[in-house]
């Protein structure tokens, strides 16, 4: 397990004045960064807002093929490590509800040949950690403002003391009590859903797209009637209501409630500060949802009376929208992970996008000749990196949300409204079936019918 990143103001020097490359942010997508650049031999430095890197989040992340291919292009093992943390899983189990009663049941046996492996963000984000030298990790320092100059660009980073507050706002909410000036060749905007670096680039705001979300990472005998290695969803067509239970390996379950909020009610009620890990009344407010339904709900149900509330993680679900650059125009700042494409989480891309990224990232700024970060490479690198990204995480945007339950005037292509559920579940799979062909088809599989590449990219696939 790593280490807690000790605070600017804990350690012994300051951060260097100069770097060769400044990640702000210092979740999964920064740290897979950090390391695959770290391994290439670039000179890298991780900001992050918190006074130590964040460890607590009572969820889990599903890798799949595409997420393990760039993990091992990152640096070989890494995928191995990982796995040899979590559970695969190579069954899933879905129950199709109407007002609560169980209408249809089905199992899904086939998970690709490397199933999908479940694995505490806990667990990969101190392995990550491990593999980044604990002087290259500066903690408590928010980026906020940046300016290029002639030899790069000069990151402002607001310096942050602790804070009693755990709701998930609060790194940017909090009175900065210094700052320190750090020059970079290269400036990479990790920073998460709320990420400070695009917000300077682009000017706009996450999104709440209608989900309340309660989960929790518990002992396995706390969720009764799991097997290991398995994963049960439960969807109700009324409602909306979705639960999910997972094995997360090494003695370890998950549980998760999902509420529908078409009309952003329950958000209100709830005020602009709700939501974090550990908030009082999260239980019950988890357990209010659950109340006066059938026994499918009891695992669940049992799972979150047995959970402790420290443990409970609520939030609303947020995304980021299609932007016209992660790039600024001087070719020395680029985004990443939820900073550039934050989604709605259900068919679990999150972290296999930031990984993606970081890989793509990786490669660009290597076959591009800019190993000396001069301006010139840098510039071709983050264009090409966006060229193979943008497009395909926008889609990927557009399908978690085409799948999320909202109404599909909203979320669904007009002329995919009238599919049949067999017809919406054939165009599902071939979706899935084409984001593991990574790195192969990195704007869209030719060979299918609903994500061919657009005419303008073609040549690259």
């Amino acid at each position: 397990m790593a280490a807690p990143a000790k605070t600017d103001a804990d350690q012994k020097a300051p951060p260097p004045s100069e770097v060769g490359i400044a990640i702000a942010g210092g979740g999964l997508g920064g740290l897979a960064l950090a390391v695959g650049l770290l391994e290439r031999g670039f000179d890298v430095h991780v900001f992050e807002a918190a006074q130590e890197l964040r460890t607590g989040s009572g969820t889990i992340i599903g890798l799949a093929a595409n997420a393990n291919t760039a993990l091992d292009g990152l640096k070989p093992g890494l995928h191995q490590a990982i796995r040899d943390v979590g559970s695969v899983s190579k069954e899933m189990v879905f129950y199709r509800l109407r007002n609560g009663e169980v209408v249809e049941t089905k199992e899904a046996k086939d998970m690709g040949a490397t199933g999908v492996m479940v694995v505490r963000w806990q667990s990969v984000q101190n392995i990550l950690a491990t593999l980044v030298p604990p002087e290259r990790v500066h903690c408590g320092l928010r980026l906020s403002a940046y300016e290029s100059v002639e030899e790069g660009v000069n990151a402002v980073f607001d310096v942050v003391g602790a804070s009693a507050e755990h709701h998930y706002t609060h790194r940017n909410e909090q009175a900065a009590c210094g700052q320190r000036t750090v020059r970079a060749k290269l400036l990479v905007g990790a920073d998460g859903i709320r990420s400070a670096v695009r917000r300077i680039l682009a000017g706009d705001a996450p999104r709440y797209v209608r989900h309340l979300n309660w989960n929790a990472v518990v002992p396995r005998e706390f969720v009764p009637g799991l097997s290991k290695d398995t994963l049960h969803r439960t969807e109700d067509d009324v409602t909306g209501l979705i639960t999910f239970k997972a094995d997360a390996g090494h003695g370890y379950s998950f549980w998760q409630v999902r509420v529908r909020d078409t009309d952003c009610r329950l958000a209100d009620s709830l005020g602009p500060t709700w939501g974090g890990l550990g908030k009082p009344g999260a239980k019950q407010r988890a357990l209010e949802h659950l109340e006066e339904l059938g026994e499918a709900y009891d695992a669940v149900r049992s799972a979150i009376e047995s959970t402790p509330e420290a443990d409970i993680f609520e939030r609303r679900l947020m995304a980021n929208g299609p932007i016209d650059t992660w790039l600024d125009a001087d070719d020395r700042l680029v985004l990443l992970g939820d900073a550039a494409h934050a989604m709605h989480p259900g068919p679990g891309e999150g972290a296999r996008q930031a990984f993606e990224d970081a890989h793509q990232l990786c490669l660009a700024l290597v076959d591009e000749g800019a190993a000396a970060l001069d301006r010139a490479a840098v510039g071709r690198a983050l264009k090409r990196y966006e060229l193979l990204r943008k497009h395909r995480c926008e889609t990927v945007q557009a399908m978690a949300l085409e799948g999320s339950g909202l109404p599909p005037e909203e979320t669904v292509p007009p002329e995919f409204r009238d599919f049949t559920r067999e017809q919406k579940n054939d165009r599902f799979k071939e979706f899935a079936s084409w984001l593991q062909t990574y790195p192969d088809n990195p704007v869209g599989d030719p060979n299918s019918r609903f994500f061919k590449p657009p005419a303008e990219l073609e040549e690259i696939t």
